[in-house]
């Protein structure tokens, strides 16, 4: 089954490959750089579902990360949550796994 025949398009995806210490980082450069380090910072594994938070800067650095687990990183996002009035960096991550078939 083709789901372009029914009217949806392909879109590509960039993925970067970094370790888990690298992302940290990253984060933390971007939070110090918008002026964001009050912000909720959510961690969302899309391969599990597993959704770790983060309540401030001073809570990602504390955060007990395996630094040296690799992972892809599909999209990082700051957004804005109406029910809460709090602002959000959302990083979507996925595991790299072995192919199995």
């Amino acid at each position: 089954m083709k789901l372009s025949n029914y009217g949806y398009k392909e879109r590509t995806t960039k993925v970067y490959p970094m370790e888990m210490g690298q992302m940290k980082n990253l984060v933390l450069q971007a939070m110090v750089r918008n002026d964001a380090e009050d912000y909720l910072v959510r961690i969302v594994n899309v391969t599990v579902g597993e959704v770790l938070e983060y309540d401030g800067m001073r809570e990602l650095i504390m955060a007990d990360l395996n630094n040296v687990y690799e992972v892809n990183i599909l999209r990082m996002a700051s957004v804005h949550m109406n029910d809460t009035g709090r602002d959000v960096i959302v990083v979507n991550i996925e595991e790299i796994e072995d192919e199995m078939f």
